[in-house]
């Protein structure tokens, strides 16, 4: 499913705002979300779950004006802190969610996790919450997928399992990923979002971004790297 921003605003009371923000996500496609702490790329993310109303702006799905109900229905979002029912386990998250887990599904789950089924998802560490939570998000196979900071927290095992899992979700889906992570992003990513103060500064494929930085490309975070810093000498 195509998503297209145009012109969005988030007003908070404190006087942050987000936007105007001018951004389009494309089945097939991950776009990585990238900027410094307090830039609002969980504001912007959870404006495009329906979670927040925007001030200003449209979002648009396929062609389709969409506003907060349809983005609950349609977008899925896995926060950087997935909260879990109290008093449910991993097991009776799935049957929740889905009526339950085949055998063989389940067994590769609980060998990720090195833990059973039974476990209940706050005695696992922060790594193994967010496995959990990005397989009951991806279990629904949304058509559009938001994930803030999905690396943070986890062994370079699961590291690599969100990987591979994010790359087989984007022949089905627009996949819009938050992260710092320079290395792991480029790995996943097609196309890149710099967001500071609320605003975009810089996008584009990772050859664009080097040919904008003078670099030659060949080390794809050391141009993230290099954006980044432009971004911020730019905007103090």
């Amino acid at each position: 499913m195509e998503v297209l921003v145009e012109s969005l605003e988030y007003r908070l009371r404190g006087g942050f705002v987000l936007g105007p923000v001018t951004m389009h996500l494309r089945p097939g496609e991950v776009t990585a979300l990238l900027g410094p702490n307090g830039a609002g790329k969980t504001t912007l993310m959870r404006v495009l779950a329906g979670l927040l109303f925007p001030t200003a702006g449209d979002i648009r799905l396929d062609g389709h004006a969409a506003g907060p109900h349809r983005l609950r229905k349609t977008v899925a979002y896995t926060p950087t802190e997935p909260r879990f029912l109290p008093r449910a386990t991993v097991e009776d998250l799935f049957r929740l969610r889905l009526g339950g887990l085949e055998k063989p599904t389940g067994s590769a789950l609980a060998e990720k996790l090195g833990r059973p089924l039974t476990t209940y998802p706050a005695r696992l560490s922060r790594g193994q919450r967010m496995l959990v939570a990005l397989e009951l998000t991806l279990a629904g196979d949304p058509p559009v997928l938001l994930v803030d900071e999905p690396w943070s927290g986890l062994d370079p095992l699961a590291q690599d399992e969100v990987l591979e899992r994010l790359e087989t979700q984007r022949e089905r889906a627009a996949i819009l990923v938050s992260s710092h992570d320079l290395f792991h992003l480029p790995r996943v990513a097609q196309r890149f979002i710099f967001l500071h103060r609320g605003r975009v500064h810089a996008e584009g494929t990772l050859g664009e971004l080097a040919a904008a930085v003078g670099a030659s490309g060949e080390n794809a975070a050391s141009v993230l790297r290099d954006v980044w810093k432009r971004m911020l000498e730019e905007t103090p």
